[in-house]
């Protein structure tokens, strides 16, 4: 690998990313898209910072993974009432109006924290990256 990843603020590796990219090249996968994921993370972060000031749903915890066919995942984590909340609407809708614009195939799924942590559904050797909203200072 020619290049070191650099995620931004507040984005953390669960694996090596270099062995990944490595492994990925060695199974036909493309490294451009292991190379995507400083810009999939910024994009996901601007996503979970415009939900947060229009539809006032906070995003604790959000991870990123590759699918089988290179699309980027995105799962973003909220509060038990945040997503029955009416404003859940208006959240998914921010975040596909931003995914509209990328030239990747990214894919979003909120689902509910408390849920991930209670029934270990949450496996973070299967994710990318991990995101802790409460160590970024980033903004829009």
């Amino acid at each position: 690998m020619d290049d070191k990843i650099v995620l931004p603020t507040g984005w953390f590796a669960m694996n090596d990313l270099e062995k990944t990219a490595a492994k990925m090249l060695e199974h036909g996968v493309e490294y451009v898209t292991v190379k995507y994921l400083p810009e999939v993370a910024e994009k996901a972060e601007k996503i979970i910072h415009v939900i947060k000031s229009n539809a006032s749903i906070e995003v604790p915890e959000s991870y990123i993974k590759l699918s089988g066919d290179n699309a980027f995942l995105l799962l973003l984590l909220v509060s038990k009432e945040d997503y029955h909340s009416p404003q859940m609407f208006e959240a998914k809708y921010i975040a596909n109006t931003f995914l509209a614009h990328v030239d990747f195939d990214v894919r979003i799924n909120f689902s509910i924290l408390e849920e991930h942590i209670k029934n270990k559904l949450l496996h973070p050797e299967q994710y990318l990256l991990k995101h802790l909203e409460h160590r970024t200072g980033a903004s829009v």
